[in-house]
């Protein structure tokens, strides 16, 4: 496992047992969205390719 997703799942499961989320249509709770994360790698590219959009995009909107 890479160190964005060591960091990725590392945070997920920090997160309370209640824990959602929203990705498109779908609905994700804490459980499902580890053992996904862990065992499908599409699911896990697709998290991780976010998370760095995500991150550069706040990224460049703090330098502008």
């Amino acid at each position: 496992m890479e160190e964005v997703e060591r960091v990725v799942l590392k945070y997920l499961m920090e997160r309370p047992p209640d824990f959602k989320w929203v990705f498109g249509t779908q609905v994700f709770d804490k459980k499902t969205t580890i053992e996904r994360f862990k065992k499908d790698a599409e699911f896990r590219k697709m998290i991780v390719e976010n998370v760095i959009k995500l991150a550069v995009d706040l990224f460049t909107r703090e330098i502008e």
